[in-house]
């Protein structure tokens, strides 16, 4: 991951209700926002909105995740790194970053590049830590069209050839259908959409929503909840339970979990929640954001 800060130009610790970061040509944002409680993350490409306001939040045994904002730090990312094993021989380190205190050992990073934007969580705990959940929300515009892949299986359901014990069981191998936001099924607790998602907006905006630097930590899936036509929910599969898995010759099924995502260290940081955004399909394939 080829986000290492390469020069150091600015720092700055003004706090606002809002924080935003601009990418360097100006025409990516992405926005970290309290509403009535609520941490959220927006993001903007030339005034065109790709994701409304989305509630985000991360539930840790015996922390409590703050609504508020205490402090934030701002940098300037510059210069390029050599990569020599990729489709091009150096990769542009642009871009604006900034990480916002929400006090209690808890922050979320920002960064903005010309190519794309995203936020993770990062925490200061001592010791390892439980992580029950994740709140990890997008909510696009109800005309939005979505190229999705989609998962359907209830839990230990035995119908057809695989016998998968629940949704989360997938190798990324379904087929991507489209369709306007509004248009996906809502409140539906079989059917996970799985990542990356590509996107087009009405304006003509091409994203893609995407995780990555994983480590010790479950994937990035989504649902559809709610009444709002473009709501989307994040979900994860939770640890597997090491008692409860059965080897097949081609599978390892989990036929029971623990009641949380993971037990880590205290002191991390965790998965980039991302969005890739280009004027196009073809520079969206183009994105190093992810490398």
């Amino acid at each position: 991951m080829y986000l290492a800060i390469a020069a150091v130009l600015g720092l700055a610790d003004v706090l606002m209700a809002a924080e935003l970061v601009v990418s360097p040509d100006g025409r990516n944002e992405i926005v970290l926002s309290e509403n009535g409680g609520v941490i959220e993350w927006s993001v903007r490409r030339d005034g065109d909105t790709v994701i409304r306001p989305s509630g985000i939040a991360m539930d840790i045994v015996g922390r409590r995740f703050p609504d508020r904002f205490v402090g934030v730090r701002r940098w300037t990312v510059a210069g390029e790194r050599a990569t020599p094993i990729y489709v091009r021989s150096k990769v542009d380190l642009a871009a604006n970053a900034a990480e916002v205190d929400l006090g209690d050992g808890w922050k979320i990073e920002l960064i903005a590049r010309n190519d794309g934007v995203a936020y993770r969580h990062v925490t200061a705990f001592d010791g390892s830590v439980t992580v029950r959940s994740e709140r990890a929300d997008c909510v696009f515009a109800d005309d939005t069209v979505l190229y999705a892949g989609k998962r359907d299986c209830a839990p230990n359901d035995r119908r057809g050839q695989w016998d998968m014990p629940d949704k989360f069981h997938h190798s990324y191998e379904m087929n991507f259908g489209e369709a306007r936001a509004d248009a996906f099924p809502s409140n539906a607790p079989h059917t996970v959409w799985c990542l990356p998602l590509s996107a087009r907006t009405a304006r003509g905006t091409w994203f893609c929503v995407k995780d990555y630097d994983i480590l010790d930590y479950p994937g990035w899936h989504l649902e559809r909840r709610g009444a709002q036509g473009g709501a989307f929910a994040g979900t994860f599969p939770r640890e597997p339970d090491s008692n409860c898995i059965e080897v097949t010759p081609r599978f390892r099924k989990v036929r029971g979990r623990l009641e949380r995502l993971c037990e880590t260290s205290g002191t991390r940081k965790y998965p980039w929640r991302a969005v890739l955004l280009a004027s196009s399909a073809c520079k969206l394939a183009e994105s190093d954001l992810l490398r």
